[in-house]
């Protein structure tokens, strides 16, 4: 049996590239050393391929349990790890003022720690919050105050998904020359570290630029492309995303069949995973192709049933 130091060294490597099949192959072989602090990095292990396959009810069960035993050890560095944990599911569920607190709290702890990568990480994942709730300005300069640490300390993974974030940005602030620079620096670091993952998502938003400039068939091979990559990492999250863009490319390009079947299709998969945010976007898409068909009523409907849902989320 391998030490638990080798076994944690997998570990990260897997955290860094978010591979869950790693997650869970390597958790189960930690699952055999019986110290409190293997069992808490397994459960955290466990927990966060969970996450990335759309199970957070049952991410979030796992990380508490995770923490409480972090915390009986007195492990800093692990209830501050976990933390961000919690935090990050709350933020991929729409719970933004919960999340912010998570990650707060864990940035002060890795603050306290000297851990200048984890303060990093934690404040890309504080910018990834202002930038669902369209603070841009405070989105970008979290993410460079991450990247530049990252960059600083050498750890090219998480430059990759910074750079990643900050493309997003200008993304929806319409910059797109820039947001394709970042996604095509971003996707040759992840390309480099074979971070299959990583590779998926850059995919999918250089497709997105691609869409939102008008060019239908590239946006349309990239889309294809990753979503081919998600339903291989079994991403179920990654898959309702792209399935979600190709059925804007058929809204945009007047195929309303298939936009719907599309549109349903991603919605069933949000609804499944209890992602409220995903759950209000698809119904106003759906709402959106039903009213270009002359079916007012029912258009109305998907409006308001995705007006309530954003306004639970303070949207």
């Amino acid at each position: 049996m391998r030490t638990y130091e080798e076994i944690e060294a997998d570990l990260r490597r897997a955290f860094d590239t978010n591979n869950a099949d790693a997650l869970m192959r390597t958790a189960a072989e930690l699952a055999h050393i019986p110290t409190k602090q293997a069992e808490g990095l397994t459960l955290r292990a466990h927990g966060w391929a969970l996450y990335l396959r759309g199970e957070y009810t049952e991410a979030l069960d796992h990380f508490h349990r995770a923490l409480v035993l972090c915390e009986e050890h007195g492990d800093r560095e692990g209830v501050a790890r976990v933390i961000v944990n919690i935090g990050s599911v709350h933020l991929v569920v729409g719970d933004y003022p919960a999340a912010l607190e998570q990650y707060h709290h864990a940035r002060t702890i890795h603050e306290e720690l000297g851990d200048r990568n984890s303060v990093a990480i934690v404040t890309g994942n504080i910018g990834s919050m202002y930038s669902r709730t369209g603070e841009y300005r405070a989105a970008l300069e979290h993410f460079h105050a991450a990247l530049a640490i990252h960059e600083e300390l050498g750890y090219r993974s998480h430059a990759a998904n910074v750079t990643l974030n900050i493309g997003n940005v200008h993304v929806v602030t319409g910059n797109f020359t820039a947001a394709l620079e970042n996604f095509h620096r971003a996707l040759a670091i992840h390309d480099a570290l074979s971070n299959r993952h990583g590779v998926a998502v850059l995919t999918s938003n250089i497709g997105l630029v691609h869409a939102n400039t008008g060019d239908y068939p590239t946006a349309l091979e990239h889309y294809h492309r990753a979503l081919a990559m998600y339903e291989e990492l079994g991403d179920r999250r990654g898959v309702a995303q792209v399935t979600g863009h190709i059925g804007s490319v058929r809204a945009h390009t007047g195929d309303t069949s298939s936009a719907l079947e599309s549109y349903r299709l991603a919605l069933s998969i949000h609804e499944e995973l209890g992602d409220r945010r995903g759950i209000a976007q698809f119904i106003g898409n759906i709402g959106s192709v039903l009213a270009t068909t002359g079916d007012h009523l029912a258009a109305l409907e998907h409006f308001s049933r995705s007006e309530r849902l954003y306004q639970t989320l303070g949207n």
